[in-house]
This record gives C-alpha cells, sequence and structure tokens, in this order.
C-alpha cells in the first residue's frame, strides 16, 4: 500500500510539472482551467473590465515568474492565495529574506490558514515599513475580493519589484509616485523619445521600441517602419522576451486596446517597464 501511494504521488507531482510548464506562457486572453481571469465575467464596464484585465494580467504573471524560481504555479489570484502559504513562500523570494513566524506549510483549518496571514502581513509590515490594511480572517474565509487580492500582490510588486529597480538605478526617493520617479528618469536617459506619462505614451508601441534602441539599435531596427501599434507591441515584447529574457507580464492586444486617461493601467505597464528597464539597463 505504501508503495502505491508513493508511486501516485509521483505521478501527481509529474502531471503538476507538467501542467505548470504547459501553461507558464500561455495568454490569458482566453482563460483556462489553469489560468483562471476573474475579470473576464464581472458585471462592470467595458473600460473598468480592460483595466482590471490587464492589472490582474500583470500581476499574476509576476507572481508566477517570481513562485516559478521555487517551483510553484497558480492559476488564480484568489482561489490559489487562501492558504497563505504561496504568499508567504512569494514574499520570501521576493524579499530574499526569512519569513519569521511559525507558519503552516499545509494549513488543515481555518486557524492555520489564518495565523499564516497574520505571519504573512506582520512580515510585510517589517519589510515594508508601510501599513498594512489587510484582514487575515477575510483571507482565510477565501472572503477577500479580488481588488484586495490585487492590492496585495501590488503591494508586493510595488516595494521589492519597481522600487528595488529605482534603487539600482540610484533614483532618489521622494514624494513622487514610483511612476513619476521612472518617467523622471527615462527622460535623462532615454533622449530620443521623452514621455509625460505611462498610460497614454506606451499605447502605441513606440516608447518601448525606443527603449531597446537606446541599448541595441541592431534589435529593433526592423520594427523603426512599423505603423500598426498592435505588430509594434507585439515585435517588441518578442525581442525583449528572445533577446533579454523579459518575461511578458502583459499582452501587446491588452495595451493597445486600453482605455485612455486610465492611469490606473500605470501599475501593470510600470512592472513591465521595470523588467525591461532592468534587463537592458542594469544587465
Amino acid at each position: 500500500r505504501g508503495q502505491h501511494q508513493h508511486e501516485e504521488e509521483r505521478h501527481a507531482r509529474k502531471n503538476n510539472n507538467n501542467t505548470r510548464e504547459k501553461n507558464r506562457h500561455q495568454p490569458l486572453e482566453t482563460p483556462t482551467k489553469q489560468e483562471k481571469a476573474p475579470f473576464y465575467t464581472t458585471q462592470t464596464s467595458g473600460h473598468t473590465r480592460m483595466t482590471r484585465g490587464l492589472i490582474y494580467q500583470a500581476f499574476l504573471r509576476w507572481t508566477n515568474y517570481q513562485l516559478d524560481k521555487q517551483k510553484e504555479f497558480i492559476g488564480n489570484l484568489q482561489d490559489d492565495l487562501k492558504s497563505g502559504t504561496i504568499l508567504i513562500k512569494l514574499l520570501q523570494q521576493v524579499s530574499g529574506k526569512e519569513i519569521k513566524g511559525s507558519w503552516f506549510s499545509s494549513p488543515g483549518t481555518f486557524a492555520h490558514r489564518e495565523e499564516n496571514f497574520k505571519i504573512l502581513f506582520d512580515n510585510l509590515h517589517s519589510l515594508t515599513d508601510s501599513p498594512i490594511p489587510f484582514n487575515a480572517s477575510e483571507f482565510a474565509k477565501g472572503e477577500a475580493s479580488l481588488d484586495t487580492s490585487l492590492q496585495l500582490i501590488g503591494t508586493m510588486v510595488q516595494h521589492f519589484h519597481i522600487e528595488s529597480v529605482l534603487r539600482c538605478l540610484s533614483v532618489p526617493k521622494n514624494d513622487d509616485s514610483s511612476s513619476q520617479r521612472m518617467i523622471d528618469w527615462w527622460n535623462q536617459h532615454i533622449l530620443t523619445y521623452p514621455i509625460k506619462n505611462l498610460h497614454q505614451e506606451f499605447q502605441d508601441g513606440k516608447a518601448i521600441a525606443s527603449l531597446i534602441a537606446a541599448y541595441d539599435s541592431p534589435a529593433v531596427a526592423h520594427i523603426a517602419s512599423e505603423t500598426d501599434p498592435l505588430i509594434v507591441w507585439e515585435q517588441t515584447a518578442r525581442v525583449l522576451e528572445d533577446r533579454f529574457n523579459v518575461p511578458r507580464v502583459i499582452e501587446p492586444r491588452f495595451i493597445t486596446s486600453m482605455p485612455e486617461n486610465q492611469a490606473e493601467c500605470d501599475a501593470a505597464i510600470l512592472c513591465y517597464v521595470a523588467f525591461a528597464i532592468q534587463a537592458l539597463h542594469l544587465g
């Protein structure tokens, strides 16, 4: 019986690994059983759904990019987080710090899940020195809204990805937003294509192509005469992914169809731009 159980567990691990590998780079335009995209079924306006979709996609893929280093994978930013275990592993990965406290790797009860989230939020507060406005009980019950889950992941993206890149770029921290500080850095270094904001000037793909050209102009020489925004974005994203190992955390179709004046999309765009600058400027 013990040998049979061992074989079943080995087979399950193999199937999980195969599923993870198959779906790691799967576009989120068509939700699958493995990668669910709840924003497609929300009863909200088209603009709100597109904005939420862009942010959800970026944060889910950023999360899986980090978790892949620990051979983990999630398909949903709500159901797959309610044990707290994945989030603790994520925080440990992106912070490079051991998590303080005795957390449960396989929480079997509500009390165990709630304790995991208390430990998570205590450590997140300590590492970011920022208020953490989340309720451990709400997450442990699986009652946290999608927006709340996005806010939690966004906190980690902000502190351990975007701010980390800004520090490496020697961009001083001040009262300006991270978006504005990245724009200021951009305008000092990417002189051929100054920008004023992220959500409008990145839609046609020319800004991200100019970023690549500033460091490796031959890589995007074939894009210079292209005028279709979707094609420009597709080709620049492919260059970044294939030549510079920049993860495609957002899909070009979402960027090019993004509603105008949607500053809420800045978080998703900044997440991607930070990856690109990290690869191109910081190496």
